[in-house]
């Protein structure tokens, strides 16, 4: 190939690159115009026809749901984009991990929200424990959606992420207009309605990205990984040398310098190596095998076992960092 051919080749590849950019942030920004409109627009709809207690009660519905899943992801999101970006092999298990979180801790925190509401109603301006725990039944499911929309960024799925994004508050006010508009219901109805399309959402894009995922020939396999951490016996950790500086290790239970070394015989005769051979049977010997350099102390040198390639190193401080993310972020605060 010329060096004007691979210069085409490059600026090919460079105008691919900055063109799928480009029309992803275009995508992204009319999808963010038309959820905003959604929004508006329901708004507009329920303070008509429920007028300002209905609104406000409204409101505080969803300020509500929408504080639980601030707290309640711990910034999992973003640790989920991170992780898997960095390593698509990685996208069958920290899926399956979002999975278990989004209904462990969605079970947890609506718990705490009808908890709060029976204990302390005023915290809510007098919204009624019913419509609270409607609204509160979706948390998991709202969870659930954050979760694999961010799974889909992390894939570079820029279409179907901003479809999903888009439909929810779509629906929403196709919601209010048919509960309220069309069908002259109250607020309770609205909010189930909410409750059960937004749920139904969810489900499907968790269908639909367990599909992409399963297409996947490379991915790991789809289950949780938060219990397979890679831990040694004190037996396996690696030989090391008596009084010199420990070699590295990835042991996690002992410590390399804590292994116990048997002591040599009666019999045996200390060798004092020194550096490029030297004087003395030991230092001979040390020589003569090519091993010259100062053991420290008098011990015989053994062989280090050869280190693990360099692609099994960074797999396993890959799944340790996720186990450490995921211990962390799965402490509710």
């Amino acid at each position: 190939m010329t060096t004007s051919e691979s210069a085409t080749t490059i600026s090919l590849d460079q105008e691919t690159i900055f063109g799928s950019f480009l029309s992803g942030v275009v995508l992204t920004f009319g999808t963010r115009l038309l959820m905003l409109a959604g929004v508006f627009g329901s708004g507009v709809i329920i303070a008509r026809w429920l007028g300002p207690d209905g609104f406000g009660a409204y409101a505080v519905v969803n300020v509500t749901v929408a504080l639980a899943l601030q707290i309640g992801s711990a910034g999992l999101p973003s640790a989920n984009t991170y992780f898997i970006a960095r390593d698509r092999h990685t996208v069958g298990p920290v899926w399956a991990n979002a999975i278990a979180f989004a209904l462990v801790i969605g079970i947890l925190l609506t718990a705490g929200v009808l908890a709060l509401g029976w204990l302390r109603p005023s915290m809510f301006g007098g919204v009624s424990t019913r419509l609270l725990a409607i609204a509160a039944i979706s948390i998991p499911f709202q969870l659930l959606f954050i979760l694999n929309l961010n799974v889909l960024l992390a894939l570079n799925r820029i279409r179907q992420l901003n479809l999903f994004d888009g439909l929810l508050p779509a629906l929403v006010l196709a919601n209010a207009v048919m509960a309220l508009v069309l069908l002259h219901q109250q607020l309770t109805f609205l909010v189930a309605l909410n409750t059960v399309v937004g749920s139904a959402l969810s489900l499907v894009l968790m269908i639909y990205l367990r599909r992409v995922i399963a297409d996947k020939r490379d991915s790991r396999p789809l289950r949780p990984d938060a219990n397979s951490a890679a831990t040694r016996l004190p037996a396996d950790v690696p030989t090391t040398r008596s009084g010199a500086k420990p070699f590295s290790s990835s042991a996690w239970i002992t410590p390399m310098w804590a292994k116990p070394r048997a002591a040599p015989p009666p019999s045996a005769r200390p060798m004092r190596g020194r550096r490029g051979g030297g004087g003395g049977a030991g230092g001979g010997g040390a020589a003569a095998t090519g091993e010259g350099e100062d053991t420290g102390g008098g011990a015989l040198a053994q062989p280090a076992r050869p280190r693990p390639p360099r692609a099994a190193r960074r797999a396993s401080h890959s799944r340790r960092c996720r186990v450490f993310s995921l211990c962390r972020m799965g402490i509710p605060v």
